[in-house]
């Protein structure tokens, strides 16, 4: 991902975490066109795949690649 769409997408993640809603609803997110992203707190999956990733990860994981592409 370029650096646009990770910004949003952290963005995205950071929302989702920083809520104190309890009933948070899913979230699709359109940040790629060929991969489906989805929120559903805790977790974020991609593609429909059986497993899920912590948001809190996601969220590590994007900021490192920020990083990365401003270097």
């Amino acid at each position: 991902m370029d650096h646009t769409r990770t910004e949003f997408l952290l963005q995205e993640v950071n929302t989702f975490l920083n809520t104190d809603d309890p009933n948070r609803s899913i979230y699709e997110s359109t940040v790629l066109e060929h991969v489906d992203l989805d929120i559903e707190y805790p977790d974020f999956r991609i593609d429909k795949l059986p497993y899920a990733f912590p948001l809190a990860d996601i969220k590590d994981l994007l900021q490192e690649w920020l990083d990365f592409l401003k270097t």
